[in-house]
């Protein structure tokens, strides 16, 4: 299977997206039932989906010389590896995780996946083969943790959870419809229309104002650059309110925002008050924010490819810092306009082959909303008699700062998963108002 124009890029080759599905689980469950169960749904996802258990290779010299990333068979089925933790010291338990509502500091790569987000072991070299699908089932005392890795280049998340959601149909034993299959498997080479060059896509940026940020420093921040992983969970009542409360101050000709938009704006604001703490009032950030575009494009909701784009905003520390929340949720609504998502796109397949300047993290934020597709994930079963998983959590990963993942909570809530520095992750507890409506859980 030939990859389409936009998942051509060497960087995403090397990206896994990972995702860990919790199951509370009696420690006498047979454990040789649920892998067995397991196995045989990769076995009937494989038969109606056989790209899942490839691998993808480059099949050129260079980038100038015609050459494509594709997927190639690999194995018979995805990889299941099994790990046993429930005697393991380092291993969570399911109590200790339900208490701590499962934070980034207990759910680790590491320990919980077969492969690393970013192919970076001391183990991981570039040569190694990158399977589509990858799986682990992690046993811990009361629990199953059970891993899902896709490779970031064949599928987005949206493409991820579809995929997921056949597997656990598979599980059950159920046929797969006319429709899952045609938009799975579908042929990726000419789904963009790129016969003409695109303009690229101009920036978005926020109204700049003259306001004067006024935040707190912390009594005791920490000089240390390191960086550090958390999540914060924001319970719905309080999802509720900051969408009400961001609504009153939007501009008349933004008739509507999101949730999401809101809590974006949030976080974009409150992440660019701490940094001012340390960085010049004039200095510039960025926002970027990952969407999807299959509807623009007349894609099919249910295919499995990679169908993302993202949308730039910029700013001046000084003037975000106190912009109403309205304001800056309605400049991300209003770069999410059709035609605006497709000329992104298809630039993004111009371009990707090109280098770019890496931005400067420190002062760029990035956010990836999953809280649509991973929704449609938090009752699945798979077949294993436990139940729907008490919790989908995105393991813990390399740090990279700036980046920000929404995930949802089961009582309605979502869950920000988000990495900076000690010193500026610190100062956001202690942001009166972000610590007002975020409930820090490690």
């Amino acid at each position: 299977m030939e990859l389409s124009a936009i998942e051509q890029s060497p960087r995403l080759r090397t990206i896994y997206t990972q995702l860990c599905f919790c199951y509370k689980q009696d420690d006498s469950t047979s454990i040789k039932a649920i892998v067995e169960t397991l196995t045989n749904g990769l076995e009937r996802l494989t038969a109606g989906f056989p790209w899942v258990a490839g691998q993808v290779i480059y099949d050129g010299i260079g980038q100038d010389d015609g050459g494509r990333f594709r997927i190639v068979p690999f194995e018979s089925v995805p990889q299941l590896v099994v790990k046993d933790h429930r005697h393991d010291p380092s291993a969570p338990t399911m109590r200790a995780l339900r208490a701590s509502k499962f934070p980034y500091s207990m759910l680790d790569e590491d320990l919980l996946c077969p492969r690393s987000t970013l192919s970076d072991r001391p183990n991981e070299t570039s040569s190694d083969p990158y399977p589509v699908l990858l799986l682990q089932a992690n046993f811990i005392s009361g629990g199953l943790l059970l891993t899902i890795l896709a490779s970031h280049i064949t599928m987005d998340i949206v493409g991820q959870c579809q995929i997921i959601k056949l597997f656990s149909k598979a599980c059950h034993n159920e046929p797969f419809t006319t429709e899952e299959l045609n938009n799975g498997n579908l042929d990726r080479r000419n789904l963009l229309p790129l016969q003409h060059s695109p303009k690229q896509p101009e920036l978005t940026s926020t109204t700049q104002t003259t306001r004067t940020p006024t935040p707190q420093a912390p009594s005791d921040p920490l000089p240390s650059q390191t960086l550090t992983w958390s999540s914060f969970l924001f319970p719905l009542s309080i999802l509720q309110n900051l969408k009400s409360h961001t609504t009153t101050t939007i501009p008349p000709s933004t008739p509507y925002i999101s949730t999401d938009d809101s809590l974006t704006a949030l976080l974009w604001r409150s992440i660019t008050r701490v940094r001012a703490l340390r960085l010049p009032p004039r200095t510039s950030t960025a926002l970027i924010r990952q969407i999807d575009v299959r509807k623009h494009m007349s894609i099919p909701p249910m295919y499995t490819g990679n169908m993302v784009t993202q949308t730039t905003h910029s700013s001046i520390l000084e003037a975000l810092s106190t912009m109403a929340l309205g304001e800056i949720a309605a400049t991300l609504r209003s770069a999410l306009k059709p035609e605006d998502s497709m000329s992104s796109l298809l630039a993004q397949a111009h371009v990707h082959t090109k280098s770019t300047t890496p931005r400067d993290r420190t002062k760029t934020l990035t956010v990836s909303s999953w809280l649509k597709p991973l929704t449609t994930c938090q009752n699945l079963t798979f077949n294993l008699a436990l139940g729907a998983p008490e919790c989908i959590c995105r393991p813990r990963f390399t740090p990279v700062e700036g980046l920000v993942y929404l995930l949802p909570a089961q009582d309605g809530g979502l869950v920000a998963g988000v990495c900076l520095r000690d010193d500026d992750m610190l100062a956001l507890r202690r942001d009166a108002e972000f610590g007002g409506l975020a409930q820090w859980v490690g």
